[in-house]
């Protein structure tokens, strides 16, 4: 028999939503009807009884009240308004059916308000120096859910913790994570040009239920609490966690403040990727509560930024460098300088995310394979999608046997992370690219829940050379700060060392030809800039077609050039010898890096002047 409950004046509005703490239920709803309230359920979901807040006290159209129930620590409840069941924006969880890809069927589940707390033990909200980080964009269920991923959690936050030693191995510290909360049924977003909105929505990019984590990327029934397990194993592995949010317009700007402090706060996560067309970027850069997270917009102008931030959190997250990039890697002309600026850039007042490839567009192993988008699987004749990819299939399209084509797919790949990874700002690379993962050249897709999306981890083993490589060129840039300082590079000997942080070059030294028809330049960097004294590092980039020699700048007395790495002999033992004569030449599109070797010589003018000041 239904009970009947009193409403009890609550002493706080907020939170929004419902939520139950130490026998209390506290709601706090939207009017949203002539007539509506609460229905409480207990866990068998036997109707405990209705409440009407037709007449509860409000401020505006918020109407807000406290039940006693003492004795549960768990209730489920639903919403009426007239006649009908109406969803809870500010839901945390359910008890139904979560299938993915698909909206939340709010008339037929039961929503869920729970007493509980969570040990996060030591767990801390460190954040990473942007010039200190290496993003790895993921997406949950396309990461493990192919059967050859070999974890417990296939597709589940469980199986992204079970992969943290892979993770940890290829030497990326951060995870942007692609959305992962409940999506909202009757949102105004179109899927497709088509209006079809049947399909599934792999990607997430929906109007959603904002505080709740989507139970169908959980291998338990408790989503929230496996998404904090995998956030604490993250952390206590120095890899720190930025979550993908979309807003479209008919989300309210006040609100989006709210569910960022509620993940930051609830979940510890320890950034956000923001995307919309109406966010408010002022108040969320402003807001106290954010202070010590990151928070990455698709593009920041200077005065959105607050002026009394004491760390560089603020991120702008752009396709220039990508579009751009990519014509340098294909050997496009007038673009080497472009690609420079591109590579140095290092703003002071927010970090900037490099990448050559994401979500959106080919992967990295079909860039270097397809020509156009093959997109045919997605039910638009091939017209969804971007059609200005600037890829380039090395002269076959798609998959091909011939061994002298797949060595360039090798090479343009090499030449690609290499200047990734000497790229200034925070270098971000999409899952699969280490290990050569394809999309069968479809550059869209978005509504593809199958072999497509989900990486084959059988091309770990097939491409364990592209992953070492991966790996390597990774922990190389960690290794050395002077490609990748938190400042800005000025290209000027501002120390008085003789040597400028970064300098270029080409067939003469100290002089890079950056003429329309020019692919190739050379790139030094100072190690003394960064505290490593005796280093420095020559990148060469020769992106034409044919071969070029390049004069090597002359080191201090004592100090000779090693190659460090040749995209060109991936596949041989690497020849360190450098030419006595302090020239190089570069195969047609290939990278090298070389490295300095020993210590220089005494400089006598300052042993003469130490030894005078030790007679004075």
């Amino acid at each position: 028999m239904a009970k009947a409950f009193e409403i009890i004046t609550s002493k706080n509005i907020y939170p929004m939503g419902v939520s139950l703490k130490d026998g209390i239920l506290h709601v706090c709803l939207e009017r949203a009807g002539s007539a509506f309230g609460i229905i409480l359920f207990d866990s068998k979901k036997t109707e405990l009884g209705k409440i009407d807040f037709t007449s509860a006290p409000h401020v505006g159209k918020v109407y807000y009240g406290d039940i006693n129930l003492k004795g549960y620590k768990k209730i489920l409840y639903k919403i009426y308004a007239d006649d009908k069941f109406v969803g809870d924006s500010f839901m945390r969880n359910f008890d139904g059916k979560s299938e993915f890809g698909f909206p939340v069927k709010d008339d037929e589940v039961y929503f869920v308000a729970e007493d509980s707390s969570y040990d996060w033990e030591d767990d801390d909200f460190t954040i990473h120096p942007y010039n200190e980080t290496f993003m790895y964009l993921m997406h949950v269920r396309g990461f493990t859910k192919h059967p050859s991923s070999k974890v417990n959690g296939k597709g589940c936050f469980s199986g992204v913790a079970e992969k943290i030693d892979y993770l940890k191995e290829l030497g990326i510290n951060n995870i942007e994570m692609m959305p992962v909360t409940e999506l909202k049924k009757n949102s105004k977003t179109v899927l497709d040009p088509t209006g079809n909105l049947n399909k599934i929505n792999y990607w997430g990019y929906q109007n959603s239920y904002y505080y709740c984590p989507n139970k169908s990327l959980a291998k338990s029934k408790d989503a929230p609490t496996e998404f904090k397990d995998m956030v604490k194993a993250l952390h206590k592995n120095g890899i720190e966690l930025i979550l993908q949010f979309y807003f479209p317009d008919e989300v309210k700007r006040g609100e989006i403040k709210d569910i960022l402090v509620y993940w930051r706060s609830e979940f510890h996560v320890d950034g956000f990727r923001l995307k919309g067309d109406n966010l408010p970027k002022r108040m969320l850069n402003e807001a106290p509560e954010l202070k010590e997270c990151k928070l990455i917009y698709d593009y920041i102008d200077k005065w959105e930024i607050d002026e009394t931030d004491e760390i560089k959190r603020i991120a702008s997250y752009q396709d220039d460098y990508m579009y751009d990039m990519r014509r340098f890697l294909k050997g496009d002309e007038g673009v080497t300088d472009i690609a420079l600026r591109h590579m140095r850039e290092n703003p002071d007042e927010f970090g900037v995310i490099r990448f050559f490839t994401n979500y959106y567009g080919f992967t990295l192993r079909d860039l270097v394979s397809f020509d156009r988008k093959h997109n045919e699987d997605n039910g638009e004749n091939n017209m969804d999608g971007a059609a200005f990819n600037l890829s380039w299939n090395c002269g076959v399209e798609g998959t091909s046997r011939k061994a002298s084509i797949n060595k360039l797919r090798m090479k343009q790949t090499l030449n690609a992370l290499t200047m990734l990874t000497f790229t200034q700002g925070t270098p971000l690379i999409f899952m699969g690219d280490e290990f050569g993962n394809s999309q069968k050249g479809n550059n869209n897709p978005y509504c593809q829940d199958n072999a497509v999306t989900w990486l084959n981890w059988a091309n770990l083993d097939q491409n364990k050379a592209l992953f070492d490589l991966t790996v390597k060129l990774f922990a190389y840039r960690k290794a050395h700060q002077c490609i990748h300082p938190s400042k800005a590079l000025r290209l000027m000997d501002y120390i008085s060392c003789s040597y400028p942080d970064l300098s270029y070059h080409g067939e003469e030294a100290w002089k890079a030809d950056l003429y329309n028809y020019n692919r190739h330049v050379g790139l030094l960097f100072a190690g003394k800039y960064a505290g490593e004294n005796d280093k420095f590092i020559y990148l060469a980039i020769n992106m034409h077609w044919e071969k070029h020699d390049f004069a090597l700048p002359n080191l201090p007395e004592g100090i000779v050039w090693k190659k460090k790495f040749d995209s060109d002999e991936f596949d041989k033992a690497l020849k360190e010898d450098i030419s006595d004569e302090g020239r190089i030449t570069l195969a047609p599109r290939s990278v090298v890096i070389l490295e300095s070797l020993g210590e220089s010589a005494p400089d006598k003018r300052n042993v003469k002047r130490k030894k005078k000041d030790l007679n004075a």
